[in-house]
């Protein structure tokens, strides 16, 4: 009875231990667009992508975007530093898209090194 009770014990620490090694899985972004709204009231849809380690956001069609200081989605442009930052464009729903704003987003990339630079 005592060697069985003491192979439990051993059996039961053994498992403990390697479960506190064992890093938690990663939860993925929800797939789905959500609603959020902009400080002037205009409501977006944007995309959450990534996990809960390392995320970024993006609009429905694929631009990286990133909060300014005012809390406004702005698209993402790389700044001096190879570091993703917001641009001096917000993010607005498309009935009040500007030409001007439409021919920065034909330069801009929507491409993965913005998204690759954003996550690390």
């Amino acid at each position: 009875m005592k060697k069985i009770l003491f192979s439990f014990i051993i059996l039961f620490a053994c498992a403990a231990v390697s479960m506190a090694d064992a890093q938690p899985s990663r939860v993925p972004a929800s797939p789905f667009p959500i609603k959020v709204s902009q400080p002037n009231g205009d409501t977006i849809m944007i995309r959450v992508m990534g996990d809960e380690w390392k995320h970024f956001h993006t609009t429905t069609d694929g631009y990286v975007i990133v909060k300014n200081s005012k809390g406004y989605f702005c698209y993402g442009k790389i700044g001096a530093k190879g570091k993703v930052v917001p641009s001096c464009y917000t993010v607005c729903s498309d009935s009040k898209m500007t030409k001007r704003k439409l021919n920065y987003l034909k330069k801009m990339a929507k491409n993965e090194k913005l998204k690759i630079t954003v996550v690390r």
